[in-house]
């Protein structure tokens, strides 16, 4: 048969022996070896005949945020947790923005501050002094020219309403005035007041002074002068200081108006208490 030949069907020959092919046929012994057969790609999520080969994309979880913290890397709000952040946010200030820190500092200061007042005024439950003049004698008020000679005297009740407060009046001045310009001022004295209680005062102005009227003012001096009825203003201006206990408030320059209607002693006529105003040019209670 030869070096190469073939005997019932077995190759002897040299070389690769001739590949079988899928039909039965040979192949050359040279010819490239026969790869296997491959599924053809279908892709993550594709289809085939209508079914799905694929899986479906995860998306990644969404980072998750604490309530109650800021979405940075700053210091926390302090005005939500107060007992929590006051802490972290002195302990912030080493290491995040000063600015930031300083300015949730300050708002949790105001807040405590504010429920402090809060606490404090239900505790106290302050209340504006009342006052009103109960008596008042005018035994002379003659005007002769600019000039004004007069001889008052008044009685002016002071009421501290409060259950819980006292009132130190460290400084009281009286003045009296007519037509809207001042003819008499005197200091009283001092005095301290205490809780839910009355306290009268008595200013008495005697003497002489200038007093320039215009043409109205002297046609309403004239027609009060007939009558015997005067309008005179009575104002006390205080220097007072609230205490609860052993503790002192503010100072505080409160002022008493009483706009009054005064007889003259001469008329016959009776006085009738009237009220008068409280005026708190600057103060606040604590």
């Amino acid at each position: 048969m030869g070096a190469k030949g073939k005997l019932d069907g077995a190759y002897y020959g040299g070389g690769p022996p001739p590949q079988p092919h899928l039909n039965g046929s040979q192949y050359s012994p040279y010819a490239p070896p026969m790869q296997p057969p491959q599924t053809p790609y279908m892709g993550v999520g594709s289809m085939s005949n209508g079914a799905y080969h694929g899986t479906y994309p995860q998306q990644p979880p969404r980072p998750r945020q604490r309530q109650g913290r800021s979405t940075d890397d700053g210091c926390c709000c302090c005005c939500c947790g107060i007992c929590t952040c006051i802490f972290k946010c002195l302990c912030g200030c080493l290491f995040k923005s000063l600015c930031a820190c300083i300015c949730q500092i300050i708002c949790t200061l105001v807040v405590l501050a504010g429920i402090i007042l809060l606490i404090v005024w239900l505790i106290l439950r302050p209340n504006n002094i009342e006052s009103y003049t109960n008596d008042a004698s005018l035994t002379e008020f003659n005007l002769d020219g600019s000039t004004l000679r007069f001889n008052l005297a008044l009685n002016i009740s002071i009421r501290n309403p409060n259950f819980r407060v006292q009132i130190e009046y460290q400084k009281i001045e009286a003045l009296a005035l007519y037509w809207g310009q001042r003819f008499a001022a005197k200091e009283l004295e001092a005095f301290s007041q205490p809780v839910n209680s009355t306290s009268s005062i008595k200013a008495e102005f005697k003497g002489q002074n200038v007093v320039v009227l215009d043409d109205e003012g002297l046609s309403e001096y004239n027609e009060e002068k007939s009558s015997g009825m005067f309008s005179i203003d009575v104002r006390l201006n205080l220097h007072i200081q609230p205490k609860f206990l052993f503790i002192k408030g503010g100072p505080m320059r409160p002022s008493i108006h009483c706009n009054t209607k005064i007889p003259l002693s001469t008329s016959g006529k009776t006085y009738q208490s009237q009220s008068c105003n409280v005026v708190w040019l600057k103060a606040l209670w604590w």
